[in-house]
């Protein structure tokens, strides 16, 4: 299974001073397997993932399926899922932007809050 793990580096200003955060992302396929999605959901927790991009996800009538309710899942709204962006962190607000999202592309503004 082929994986590709990024650090985004993230910077703040806050009060004139510069704050540095680090927002852990993964990439991953999973090629629509239950059982990869199940280790996508012990590897976040293990590793502290912030944000997980997964192409390809695990789904049934055509929803995304296996990622715990606590975290929030961006898909498109229309036609098969083939693309997600899954959102851990909560000190992370995110905003699905709908107008250049397709069943296989997911787009998602994310900003790291103060």
């Amino acid at each position: 299974m082929a994986n590709t793990n990024k650090y985004i580096k993230s910077r703040t200003i806050k009060n004139n001073t510069k704050l540095q955060s680090i927002i852990k992302c993964y990439q991953i396929n999973l090629q629509h397997s239950k059982t990869r999605t199940d280790n996508l959901m012990e590897l976040i927790e293990k590793e502290g993932i912030d944000v997980a991009f997964i192409q390809e996800p695990y789904t049934t009538h055509n929803r995304v399926a296996g990622i715990t309710k606590r975290y929030r899942t961006f898909t498109s709204s229309t036609g098969r899922c083939r693309a997600a962006t899954v959102v851990t962190n909560n000190q992370i607000d995110a905003l699905l932007i709908q107008d250049v999202t397709d069943k296989d592309s997911v787009v998602v503004e994310l900003i790291l809050g103060t």
